[in-house]
C-alpha cells in the first residue's frame, strides 16, 4: 500500500513540476477538470500551435456563435462533444437567431447551459474530495 501511494505523490510532483515549466496556468476542462497535463511539453500553452492546442482543449461558445461570438468555456474533447450535441436539441431559431429576440433566447439557453457545465465540474470536484477525504482517514 505504501508503495502505491509513494509513486501516486511521485506523480503529482512530477505533474506540479511539468506546470510549472510551463510557465502559466494550464488549461483545465470546466465540466470533467482534465487538463491533460501528461500530454504537454515544456511550451506554454500559447506557444504550441493552434491544432495542438484543439487537440487537448477547445472553446465551446455556450450561446452559440451567432448570439455571443466572444463567449467561450474551455472543455475537454469529450465534454465540447456533449455539449454541442445538447445544443443541437434546441429550437432553430436559437440555435440560428436572426432576430434580436433569437439572440437573447440563445444567450439565456447558453447561461443555463455554463450553469448545467459549472454543475456538472462541481460534481466531479466534490467526488474528489470525497475521495481524497476517505483516504486521508483511511490513513489515520
Amino acid at each position: 500500500m505504501t508503495t502505491v501511494r509513494n509513486a501516486e505523490r511521485a506523480r503529482l510532483i512530477r505533474q506540479s513540476r511539468r506546470r510549472l515549466r510551463l510557465g502559466e496556468p494550464v488549461p483545465v476542462c470546466a465540466t470533467c477538470g482534465c487538463d491533460k497535463v501528461e500530454t504537454l511539453t515544456g511550451v506554454s500553452w500559447s506557444e504550441l500551435p493552434t491544432w495542438v492546442q484543439r487537440k487537448i482543449i477547445q472553446r465551446h461558445h455556450p450561446a452559440g456563435r451567432a448570439a455571443e461570438p466572444g463567449w467561450t468555456v474551455p472543455l475537454c474533447l469529450t465534454c465540447h462533444a456533449l455539449a454541442s450535441e445538447r445544443q443541437r436539441d434546441l429550437p432553430l431559431e436559437v440555435r440560428r437567431p436572426r432576430t434580436k429576440r433569437d439572440r437573447q433566447r440563445a444567450l439565456l439557453h447558453g447561461v443555463i447551459d455554463v450553469l448545467r457545465i459549472f454543475e456538472e465540474g462541481a460534481r466531479s470536484a466534490r467526488a474528489v474530495v470525497e475521495r481524497v477525504i476517505s483516504e486521508m482517514e483511511e490513513e489515520s
